[in-house]
């Protein structure tokens, strides 16, 4: 009997290291507004249609300088806008949420629609201004009348989600459908989302996947990540084999170029495993740690278990304890698991069978299969908690049902612990 609990123990070990991709499809996300500090011209960077009425000529919008000052506040509505660009982006000037927005409330007075569509974002997040999402909505209604999409796009998710303004997600849809037939990126990733969830909108894949393939055309993240996930699931229905899965390692690998931070995840499982493309630890790696510090508690895991073993990095065994920790902080049950690991075996820790039981409790009963087993092992040998053989038969059960490898010896000690206690 010690013979066989001690081979469940090393096989259960060699389980842990399975694979689980964590890939979901997304909910139809927030625009995701572009980063501070940005290098681009303001008259080349900010509203691709903007129409003033006043235009200096000889004045460069793109430079802080006292004329553009002085212009602004002669009512220059491209001045107004220019100058919240400046100070909210820091270009040639100290960030300054306060001026920016004070510039930019006057060109949204003066009707300018993509700073009625910026001024609703400042609403939205409370920057250079208190938090009002009414007020938002309104931003973005007047904006949209104008014409602008973009704006369109944020009344459409606030409909969708109930943020300023009672939830409609009829009306989101109808919205999101005007932005996107007019070609907004974002819109036409919601529709694709949309079409395929068939929840707000009668499933359908054929334009599920043609609105999202114009969206991935124009570079949206999102889209690209979607349409991998579409690739996903085919190859996974036909059983195609990993090194053959080539579009669904672009299409992730794109998303991550376009900026989509979820599809590190995936991207990184595509180098580990030889997804698509030529396995590279070091590669997966790198994504995971991305990911992981943007806060993805799975890649956390990852990193966790990279430096554990210097799977394409060097072993680091406090950076390993620490990306575990943070990944149990963050809810992963896996991570969870092999914390418990961690205290069962005395591995970089003091060995302690009370928080390893409790640590694999807590993840088995949130449906961590790795922990079935030594939650009956636990309680067949009595290891930080009561000896109990019922309960040690109901979790051999629970793991002799899981379709992983070489099951016959977890069943055979199942059996074999029934007999010996009149089951």
């Amino acid at each position: 009997m010690r013979l066989l609990f001690l081979f469940l123990f090393m096989l259960v070990s060699f389980i842990g290291k399975a694979q689980m991709l964590p890939i979901n499809r997304t909910k139809i996300m927030r625009p995701i507004d572009p980063p501070r500090k940005t290098t681009c011209k303001f008259s080349d960077g900010i509203g691709k249609t903007i129409v003033v009425t006043k235009y200096i000529e000889g004045l460069d919008y793109n430079v802080y300088s006292k004329r553009l000052v002085n212009a602004a506040s002669r009512g220059d509505v491209k001045a107004q806008f220019a100058l919240w660009y400046l100070y909210y982006h820091g270009q040639g000037v100290a960030v300054d949420d306060d001026i920016a927005t004070k510039y930019l409330k006057m060109a949204a007075n003066n009707g300018l629609a993509p700073a009625l569509h910026q001024l609703g974002i400042c609403y939205l997040d409370g920057i250079g201004i208190s938090t009002d999402n009414e007020q938002a909505v309104k931003c973005f209604e007047q904006s949209a009348s104008k014409g602008n999409m973009d704006a369109q796009t944020y009344l459409a998710w606030c409909y969708l989600n109930g943020i300023g303004v009672t939830k409609n997600r009829s009306e989101a849809m109808r919205l999101y459908k005007i932005a996107a037939d007019k070609g907004n990126a974002v819109a036409q990733c919601a529709m694709g989302i949309a079409y395929q969830r068939g929840k707000d909108l009668p499933h359908n894949e054929e334009a599920s996947i043609k609105y999202l393939k114009l969206a991935a055309n124009q570079g949206d993240g999102q889209a690209l990540y979607e349409l991998a996930c579409f690739h996903k699931d085919d190859y996974e229905k036909n059983s195609v084999l990993l090194r053959d899965r080539t579009k669904e390692y672009e299409y992730f690998k794109k998303s991550v170029e376009n900026g989509f931070t979820p599809a590190l995840e995936s991207l990184g499982f595509c180098y580990k495993l030889g997804m698509g493309t030529d396995k590279n630890d070091y590669k997966a790696f790198e994504c995971f740690k991305k990911a992981a510090d943007k806060g993805y508690p799975f890649s956390m895991f990852e990193c966790a278990m990279s430096m554990k073993d210097g799977t394409g990095t060097e072993v680091d065994t406090q950076g390993a304890w620490n990306y575990l920790n943070k990944s149990v902080a963050n809810g992963n049950i896996f991570a969870k698991h092999f914390l418990a690991l961690a205290y069962f075996e005395g591995d970089g820790v003091r060995q302690n069978f009370d928080i390893a039981f409790k640590l694999f409790k807590e993840a088995a009963n949130e449906d961590c299969f790795f922990s079935f087993m030594y939650m009956g092992i636990c309680y067949e040998q009595g290891l930080g908690t009561t000896k109990d053989i019922v309960k040690a038969i109901m979790w051999f059960e629970k793991a002799s049902l899981l379709p992983l490898k070489d099951q016959e010896n977890i069943i055979k000690h199942l059996e074999v612990l029934k007999k010996q206690n009149g089951g």
